[in-house]
């Protein structure tokens, strides 16, 4: 049995929606061929977590926390998803511009350790870093998925770690499932 997916970004107009849940394997597949960001969702997880599940975060085009351009590393891109205790995965997957010149580098998720009141361990990327090179006023999509297991339940304080020029982060989405898909 698959997962639904929920329908994270998509390139051009279609009668679904950001944000909409696609129950049908073959629709899902159409829609990625077509462009769609999709990220695999667990309906019963977001039932029973209310604000666990999935969550999408956009920034706007000004200096905000999600622009990598020092070319050191730094984490950006804060977000927070509700997680039950033990092995859950997260999935992940984030738009990045230019923001003039050639972008560059390699992001990946990461627990953000300055969240205090957050849990902010326990997570181990199953992706590699994601790394982008391209023009200026373009864009990529990277995705990746990470395991996270914590010790309660609880909020996870996420966001995306990484060395970069160039470069920032429009939105970003994150969903969570109990099985690996």
């Amino acid at each position: 049995m698959s997962l639904p997916h929920y329908i994270v970004a998509h390139p051009g107009p279609t009668k679904l929606e950001v944000g909409e849940v696609v129950k049908e394997p073959r629709v899902a597949q159409t829609l990625r061929a077509r462009g769609a960001v999709l990220l695999p969702m667990d309906l019963e997880l977001m039932h029973d977590l209310r604000l666990g599940g999935f969550i999408r975060r956009d920034w706007c085009v000004n200096r905000s926390p999600a622009w990598f351009d020092r070319g050191a590393g730094q984490g950006g891109a804060p977000t927070a998803l509700q997680v039950r205790a033990g092995a859950s995965y997260l999935h992940w997957a984030a738009e990045v511009h230019s923001t003039g010149g050639v972008a560059a580098g390699h992001l990946r998720l990461w627990c953000d350790p300055s969240e205090g009141l957050m849990l902010n361990s326990g997570l181990t990327n199953l992706s590699p870093p994601m790394s982008f090179t391209f023009e200026d006023d373009d864009s990529i999509v990277l995705q990746g998925k990470a395991t996270f297991n914590g010790a309660r339940d609880g909020l996870v304080a996420l966001g995306l770690w990484g060395v970069c020029s160039n470069a920032r982060v429009s939105w970003m989405a994150v969903s969570n499932t109990e099985s690996d898909v």
